[in-house]
């Protein structure tokens, strides 16, 4: 696919993301939180040690964050007397992880930011550092986002995609986000998709291979503002 076509193709995807935002701004926690992206970056370094899939789940956990009413970390929000969280809803539930990561990356920052930085913004970060750890491009994010005080778990299990839904159904979720079939491909969890993780041999620096488990199926390609650059491999080795 033309390095042009995929620039579109997501480019209008994040556009989607952060649709509503109009405030939103790549410099809102310089003052505040000048040290924010390092200290998200080192976390997720931390975690990728003991755990080769956390990217994919955390770049997943902001994808389905966003799909249910907006990019507001609602997908956080546990069961109280008056919510239904989303984490238990069907497409999320015993699926969707790295909640614990999430969880440490905001002790981290609040540690040096106290009550400064929104958990929404902690995901959008997390999934572009993710991506860059994972050996993939780097984009400007767009910051500012506030959290949700409400989840919406019958929203989550009608617009997120799950993996028993026929390709025609799938579709259909996407183009009620605006989205077409080359976004579905991308993103779609029907395709179980996990970063391209490549790790490196402790004992010759030099020399990097693949986990069997962690057979590529996703390739990071190119860069732009706000935009991620996802192509499918293969689906099959």
């Amino acid at each position: 696919m033309a390095f042009s076509h995929f620039t579109l193709l997501v480019t209008i995807f994040f556009a989607f993301l952060v649709g509503g935002f109009a405030q939103l701004s790549p410099t809102f926690y310089d003052e505040s939180c000048p040290n924010l992206t390092s200290i998200v970056r080192g976390v997720i370094e931390d975690a990728l040690l003991t755990d080769a899939r956390i990217a994919g789940s955390l770049i997943r956990l902001h994808f389905h964050d966003c799909f249910v009413i907006g990019c507001d970390a609602s997908i956080l929000l546990d069961n109280t007397a008056t919510i239904e969280s989303e984490k238990e809803a069907a497409p999320n539930n015993n699926s969707a992880r790295g909640y614990n990561v999430v969880d440490n990356i905001k002790s981290a920052v609040e540690n040096v930011c106290p009550g400064v930085v929104s958990c929404a913004d902690i995901l959008a970060i997390a999934a572009e550092e993710s991506v860059c750890l994972s050996g993939g491009p780097s984009w400007t994010i767009p910051l500012g986002r506030r959290d949700s005080l409400i989840a919406n778990r019958t929203l989550a299990n009608e617009a997120l995609p799950g993996f028993r839904e026929t390709l025609d159904e799938l579709k259909s979720k996407f183009s009620d986000q605006n989205l077409d079939t080359t976004d579905l491909v991308a993103l779609s969890a029907r395709a179980a998709p996990t970063v391209a993780t490549k790790q490196k041999n402790n004992k010759k620096s030099k020399e990097k291979k693949e986990s069997i488990h962690e057979r590529r199926l996703w390739s990071y390609t190119a860069c732009a503002d706000d935009a991620l650059y996802l192509h499918m491999e293969s689906s099959n080795g």
